[in-house]
């Protein structure tokens, strides 16, 4: 996973290590490495939104996009793409209607968000003091929603590849069992012919 669009100025944010190798052998400048872990939890997301938060607010970098693998189903995962920084209303609906699945029991919870129509509030103490707690709370929404699609991601691959190992041992014992029982079945017809072949020479 990693913030930004691959562009000569650009650097990445890289969770996990094969992400890091992977940029680091092209050249491409790795602005934080962040190890994978099995537990996502609050203070990982904070750690990795600080560094991008900060960068983006000195005016170092003009944008930040999250780029993770979607897990669509248990044999489809899609590469996307999101934009953090600045945070858009566009981008925080395809977050939020990626949540929801396509198909089984949660899919007809949520039909999606649609923001199309804004309604006025009164906020106290002010727009600026709410939005300040609000904003990086979306931002850890987009982080949060990546690792966890990432990691689901990543046990779906893997489960596939263990199952396809699997079915081909499954598919090569049944073979060599075959083998095995044709050279036996072989080795007793030869026997046998043997035996009835010597009875046939000693009564003569």
């Amino acid at each position: 996973m990693a913030a930004g669009v691959i562009k000569p100025g650009d650097a990445v944010v890289a969770i996990g290590r094969k992400a890091q190798d992977f940029f680091v052998n092209r050249g491409v400048p790795v602005l934080k490495y962040h190890p994978s872990s099995d537990v996502i939890d609050a203070a990982q997301i904070d750690t990795i939104l600080g560094k991008v938060a900060e960068q983006f607010l000195s005016a170092k970098f003009d944008a930040v996009r999250i780029v993770y693998q979607n897990f669509i189903s248990t044999f489809e995962q899609r590469p996307t793409m999101h934009t953090i920084f600045p945070l858009q209303l566009a981008e925080l609906r395809k977050v939020v209607e990626g949540i929801v699945p396509a198909k089984g029991a949660y899919a007809q919870a949520n039909k999606g968000f649609s923001g199309d129509a804004p309604v006025m509030y009164t906020i106290e103490p002010n727009e600026e003091s709410v939005l300040d707690v609000i904003l990086p709370k979306l931002a850890s929404v987009f982080v949060y929603h990546a690792l966890i699609e990432s990691q689901a991601s990543e046990h779906s691959a893997r489960m596939v590849a263990m199952k396809s190992a699997s079915d081909k041992a499954a598919e090569m014992t049944h073979s060599l069992t075959l083998k095995f029982n044709k050279a036996r079945q072989a080795a007793i017809t030869r026997e046998v012919s043997e035996i009835i072949g010597g009875m046939e020479a000693i009564a003569n």
